[in-house]
This record gives structure tokens, C-alpha cells and sequence, in this order.
């Protein structure tokens, strides 16, 4: 609401200044050109060259501009609660109860907001993958356990009595990086063997591998 009501504000000042002068240059032929003029200056200046600053450094600017942003919220907080008050008043009016908003509806709207966000963060493939990631963290509530659970019976897993050299070529044909070791039966899980620890320190005994 702040920021919002401090570009407007920004905006609709420099077309008055710039209107203002225009039309004392040129005479009437100055709200023309302060239209023509003001909508790209707006539009380059302080939309897209902003956002397109802000997106691509994120982190290092949201920092400097924070202590400017808190500086603006306290002077406009005044205006700002006028502001909301008449706002809610001609809703009122119009029959909408925007205070009554259920808490789902509210955390629907961010989530919407977040996946907007999510969609204008990179292009390249490092921002896809990091973009991908977010968006399935936003998934999270629809995902159930027994989608992404492995049975029990699918569980690629070894004896302990397993040699070392049969342990060699099992892993040849495993994409796993961690693998259950049972005793006695394959219910009696005794340890976990880390994979790649053990082609880093083949020397070791299999023992200390597993954990």
C-alpha cells in the first residue's frame, strides 16, 4: 500500500510538472506532448528499468533500498490509514466485507503472489531449476507420503555378509548413493552404506562404511 500509493503519487506529480511546462513552451500543444512524453518516461524510468535492476540483483538492492522503503512507510503511514479507511467505507457500502477474508483465502492469494514471483526470477538454467524447486515447495500440500514413499518391498538393500568384492559389482548396476544393510533378514536393517564414501576410501573396511 505504501509503495503503491508513493508511485502514484511520484507519477501523477511529474505529468502535472511536466504538463504544467509543456503548455507554457509549445501552449496547447503541451498536454500532447507531455502525454506522449511522461507515459514513456514512466513506463522506461520507472517501471521497467527499475524492476528489471531489482530482479537481477535482488538480495544487494532490496538492502540498500530497505532503510529509503522504512522511511516512506512512516511518512505516508498517516495517509496511508485515511486512505484504507475510505476504502473499506465505499466497500462497506458496496456490500463487501474485505475484513472477513477467510484465513485459506488470504494464504490462496499469497501463494499466487509467490508464484508470480517465482515465475520472473531468470531465464537461464540455473534460474529453471531453482525456479522448479521453489514451485514444488509450494506443492507440498498436495503431495501425499504414498506418492513419493518407496515400499518396503521395492527396497534395493544387501546382508551384511555381503563380500566385499560381490559388494563392488552391485553397486556397479545401483543408482543409489545410500543403501540399507540387513542382518539375518532383510527386516533387521543394522546400518545404512554410504556409496560414495566407499569409492572415496576404497581401502577402508566395509564396516566403517556404514552408519
Amino acid at each position: 500500500m505504501y509503495i503503491l500509493f508513493a508511485n502514484n503519487l511520484v507519477n501523477v506529480l511529474a505529468s502535472a510538472l511536466a504538463t504544467k511546462i509543456l503548455i507554457e513552451i509549445t501552449a496547447s500543444e503541451g498536454i500532447f506532448y507531455a502525454t506522449i512524453i511522461m507515459t514513456l518516461m514512466i513506463l522506461i524510468f520507472g517501471e521497467l528499468i527499475p524492476k528489471t535492476i531489482a530482479l537481477s540483483k535482488a538480495d544487494k538492492f532490496a538492502l540498500k533500498i530497505a532503510p529509503l522503503i522504512r522511511i516512506i512507510i512512516i511518512l505516508l503511514f498517516p495517509l496511508t490509514k485515511i486512505l484504507n479507511f475510505i476504502v473499506g467505507l465505499i466497500l462497506k457500502m458496496l456490500g463487501i466485507d474485505y475484513k472477513n477474508v477467510s484465513k485459506e483465502e488470504k494464504l490462496e492469494q499469497s501463494e499466487e503472489e509467490l508464484r508470480g514471483a517465482i515465475d520472473l526470477h531468470g531465464k537461464d538454467s540455473t534460474g529453471k531449476e531453482e525456479k522448479q524447486m521453489l514451485k514444488s515447495i509450494l506443492d507440498l500440500d498436495d503431495i501425499t507420503v504414498g506418492s513419493i514413499m518407496i515400499s518396503r518391498k521395492d527396497i534395493y538393500s544387501l546382508p551384511s555378509y555381503t563380500s566385499y568384492t560381490d559388494l563392488i559389482l552391485k553397486l556397479k548396476n545401483s543408482p543409489h548413493s545410500r543403501i540399507p544393510i540387513w542382518e539375518k533378514n532383510p527386516e533387521n536393517i543394522v546400518g545404512v552404506l554410504h556409496v560414495r564414501k566407499l569409492i572415496g576410501e576404497t581401502s577402508l573396511d566395509q564396516k566403517n562404511l556404514i552408519y
